[in-house]
């Protein structure tokens, strides 16, 4: 293969490519007949250095791949088997707890254990894993010593099908012995035939701990990792305070290992009677959060879905301590916090009607100064507070996504200008999840209201900087604090604001705009950073430029914004 990068270059329309078939008989394993990626250049010597890095790129996999190990079938199902005796362990915990416990409503578990066995049932019929199922599957081949089995391989689907099957014995038999039904209540499927999982667990204090088992221990250290190398410092501000609370309900020197279901079950409880300005309000200040939640008050406590993101910080952090093998399980089992059907937090999109007011309001048709946007005048600011809700009507981004990025996140890709959700080019920079790294085709109706030329501008300015640098980073670090205190206020005092509507709107009028211009569920998820979780997914490349500007360019709205053409920048004299 060395020395032959070039024959495997081609061009389309100038660009040149690498194109390089994959040897036949790792075809299935790889999951690729071939592999074609653009070398992004129109220079033919850069495009033969850059092939001969990705040549041998590609000769590095192939020999990876050769010298991966294979799951055979023996060794798939000695995993699974042991896989659901580990499952039936902590199963017969839980039949122990719904025994003992009086407030368990067995017909209704009955019936959730039935949906799931029935919804189980469907998908192993079809070979259609969830992310679940996935999950554990991948766990098992890591166990196995083959930590990077590829998912479309047929061992890996024979490992998540013995799963399923895992999953859908045990679901049966909890519905056995929840109904009474005993004599069905022993495995059915041959793979679980003999197996002894009628033990509980080992309780927590038969094991021995270590003074470094502390809740306060093991959160820091948590947060200390996670910090480092994942979250953005709002995130390890949102997880320091909800577990700074945990510890201080259940005691910081709480050896991990012994949290039960009622220390997280006491948590959920008592974050749901917390107000909502906790952190903000004095005269809370020093206070037991116990006392707190105990106050008689009228002030509106923390909503569902609030509560629900800190119970799952807390889930977080127990997943965590079951990982690092700190416990052997976590003790928040299935405790959750339901939503209402339609949640008072959850957002609708933007009327026609509130469109047209916000871009017909004083900040887009003339202001008295750009401190005063809401007051009508002849000032025209054409900066970050003008662009970035058309940014977002026009690209479904996110508002920390739009504000974050920088001048150098504008992109001609294959001759399409692009915006690029990235991490790249600055520590602070976050993305909500590895799925919310895409490109997003800049709309014509952005280029004809002026919006490369504002970019031009920025560019000569502060290459290295932000596009919209105007927007100053708020409390900590976040690029989105205030803006949207800002746009808040704003939507106010022009008459935007409805209940159920907030800047976030956007992306559901963006969503149901590419809805009815009739993109595709693969097309709209590339736009709007949502992963897919089909097992065809692994056979996809990413949607090209081309392609997405196609369906970019058939999103419209019904409103006008033809007054804000040939708008130009008035400043006050």
């Amino acid at each position: 293969m060395r020395g032959s990068s070039q024959q495997h270059m081609t061009t389309r329309n100038g660009v040149f490519y690498f194109r390089m078939a994959v040897p036949r008989p790792l075809r299935q394993r790889i999951g690729r007949r071939e592999f074609k990626v653009s070398l992004q250049t129109r220079d033919a010597a850069i495009a033969r250095m850059r092939c001969r890095v990705l040549s041998t790129r590609f000769e590095n996999l192939v020999r990876m791949v050769r010298m991966m190990p294979i799951l055979k079938q023996e060794e798939i199902d000695r995993l699974v088997r042991g896989y659901f005796e580990e499952r039936m362990l902590d199963a017969n915990e839980l039949l122990f707890c719904f025994s003992h416990d009086p407030d368990i409503d067995h017909a209704e578990e009955a019936i959730g254990f039935q949906d799931a066995l029935e919804r189980l049932k469907r998908e192993a019929i079809v070979r259609s894993f969830s992310g679940f199922v996935a999950h554990d599957a991948r766990k098992l081949a890591e166990k196995a010593g083959v930590p990077n089995l590829p998912r479309h391989t047929e061992e890996f689907e024979n490992l998540c099908h013995g799963v399923q099957r895992a999953l859908i014995e045990e679901n049966r038999i909890l519905l056995a012995n929840l109904t009474g039904d005993f004599p069905n209540s022993a495995p059915k499927d041959p793979l679980f035939e003999g197996l002894n999982y009628q033990s509980l667990p080992p309780l927590p204090d038969e094991e021995p701990v270590s003074k470094d088992l502390s809740v306060d221990a093991l959160a820091r250290k948590f947060c200390d990792y996670k910090g480092k190398h994942e979250w953005a410092p709002k995130t390890l501000g949102d997880y320091q305070r909800v577990l700074g609370w945990f510890k201080e309900l259940v005691g910081a020197e709480k050896i991990v290992t012994n949290i039960t279901v009622d220390d997280v079950r006491a948590f959920r409880d008592v974050i749901l009677r917390l107000p909502s300005n906790l952190s903000k309000s004095k005269k809370y200040q020093g206070l037991p959060l116990l006392e707190v939640a105990k106050l008689e008050t009228e002030e509106k406590c923390i909503g569902p879905k609030t509560a629900r993101k800190y119970l799952h910080n807390l889930k977080t952090f127990l997943n965590w301590c079951v990982d690092e093998q700190y416990i052997a399980k976590n003790p928040a089992g299935t405790l959750s916090i339901k939503l209402p059907t339609k949640s008072e937090d959850a957002r609708d999109p933007y009327s026609n009607q509130q469109l047209e007011r916000l871009f017909k309001s004083p900040q887009y048709t003339g202001h008295k100064s750009p401190s005063r946007r809401s007051i009508p005048g002849e000032v025209i600011t054409k900066d970050g507070k003008y662009w970035v809700p058309l940014v977002a009507l026009f690209t479904g981004m996110r508002m920390s996504e739009i504000i974050q990025m920088q001048v150098k996140d504008i992109q001609a890709i294959d001759g399409i200008h692009c915006f690029t959700a990235t991490v790249r080019g600055a520590d602070d920079k976050s993305l909500k999840s590895p799925s919310s790294k895409r490109i997003v085709p800049i709309h014509p109706k952005l280029k004809e209201l002026g919006f490369l030329g504002f970019v031009a501008k920025r560019q000569s300015e502060d290459p290295a900087g932000r596009i919209f640098g105007d927007i100053k980073k708020g409390h900590g670090g976040s690029f989105s604090h205030n803006f949207s205190k800002y746009y808040g206020r704003y939507a106010r005092q022009v008459g935007v604001h409805q209940t159920g509507t907030a800047f976030h709107s956007f992306r559901h009028n963006f969503t149901d705009a590419l809805i009815a211009a009739e993109a595709e569920d693969s097309q709209i998820r590339a736009l709007l950073g949502h992963s897919d979780q089909t097992m065809m997914a692994v056979y996809k490349s990413k949607i090209p430029a081309n392609v997405l500007y196609g369906v970019i360019e058939r999103v419209k709205y019904d409103i006008d914004l033809d007054h804000l053409l040939c708008q130009d920048e008035k400043n006050p004299s």
